[in-house]
């Protein structure tokens, strides 16, 4: 179910879905061996999973400026049962049962050509581990976490620059978390860890030192940056800039500038103060 709804300056956004599923595998494995008797290991594995989702968002737009509130839940419903016929594995019979609910707030704020947006978001989740009905604390899980975000983007010519720092979180998958026992040979066994924890990441970009590390020619940077050259009464060309910009002892041209002394001198052109002040000395 999805919803959308405007007032005045407030968008509303509700998302509802539902999602389950039945699998089941059997394995049956006939082994010869010169040096022991044949053997035959059969098994049958079936698992069924439910997942219910809810995601809703309220934002409002004020100028330029944009707020953004909301909540999100999962549940998810996981059973896992292995059973072998021979005896040879034992049988295992998992469950789990996990909620999960956030809140969370964010702001963009542009300002000229800077733009200017965070968040927090809080999670509260619940994972609860059953085996043969019974839950098993020691593999049950609740977890309280705060995960800030923030971004700062810039624009240089038809060149988008951000950097960023977001705190997320990576969960094991179900199947790692299986206590099941697969059997692939007589020397090959295959298990999950239902003891495994989710760990925390804290990821910084920064997506303009990535840029400057490539191998760019002259040709390719003129391409994104552009080459200054426009005849607007407004715009000064990146040359006459490094012409007054430089010292005056430094015999250098535009020419002579790596990629990226020529990116700093690309930023330094946006501070409308240093060019008026530079001007006003010519």
């Amino acid at each position: 179910m999805y919803y959308i709804g405007e007032y005045g300056d407030w968008t509303l956004t509700v998302n509802n879905d539902y999602y389950s599923s039945r699998n089941k595998a059997e394995q049956e494995i006939d082994e010869i061996c010169l040096s022991e008797e044949e053997s035959t290991i059969s098994s049958l594995n079936h698992i069924n999973s439910s997942m219910f989702a809810s995601k809703s968002v309220l934002k409002y737009d004020f100028g330029k400026n944009t707020l953004e509130t909301g909540y999100e839940y999962t549940y998810t419903n996981r059973a896992d049962r292995y059973d072998n016929y021979n005896d040879f594995l034992p049988d295992a019979d998992g469950n789990i049962k996990e909620h999960n609910i956030a809140g969370f707030i964010s702001a963009t704020f542009p300002i000229g050509v800077y733009e200017l947006s965070g968040g927090l978001r809080y999670e509260h989740a619940i994972s609860d581990y059953y085996e043969n009905g019974l839950l098993i604390s020691e593999q049950s899980r609740k977890y309280d976490r705060l995960f800030p975000n923030i971004d700062f983007t810039f624009s240089i010519k038809k060149a988008k620059f951000t950097l960023s720092y977001t705190a997320k979180t990576k969960r094991p998958l179900y199947s790692q978390l299986s206590s099941n026992i697969q059997y692939d040979d007589r020397f090959t066994y295959e298990t999950g860890n239902p003891l495994l924890k989710p760990e925390m990441n804290h990821d910084v970009s920064d997506e303009l030192d990535d840029i400057f590390n490539q191998s760019f020619s002259k040709d390719d940077f003129i391409n994104v940056f552009g080459d200054g050259s426009s005849n607007s009464e407004a715009a000064l060309s990146r040359s006459a800039f490094w012409d007054m910009y430089k010292k005056p002892d430094d015999s250098r041209t535009i020419a002579d500038l790596n990629n990226g002394e020529l990116a700093e001198l690309t930023m330094l052109m946006q501070d409308q103060q240093l060019v008026e002040k530079l001007k006003a000395k010519a």
